[in-house]
């Protein structure tokens, strides 16, 4: 049963977008997300945070930032550096 489940979340998501979570995991840790950005820093992914511009999730004492807020900022920056 749980690998059937498995099988459907790896196929879409809730908007019915096809989702690799093989190579991208829905959530990531703040040190992630801090080399994800180049090495940014730890105040830098906060302060985005804040700002609204990255999602951050808890489980338990942990925080987390949703990896479609992160792929969705990278987006924005690169259409404003096009721009």
């Amino acid at each position: 049963m749980a690998t059937q489940t498995r099988a459907v979340a790896d196929e879409q998501n809730i908007s019915g977008d096809a989702v690799d979570t093989e190579h991208r995991p829905l959530l990531i840790d703040i040190p992630g997300v801090q080399a994800e950005l180049g090495d940014t820093s730890r105040t830098t992914v906060y302060e985005l945070i804040k700002r609204g511009d990255l999602v951050k999730v808890n489980i338990g004492r942990r925080s987390f930032v949703t990896s479609k807020s992160l792929a969705a900022y990278v987006e924005r920056l690169s259409a404003a550096a096009t721009a």
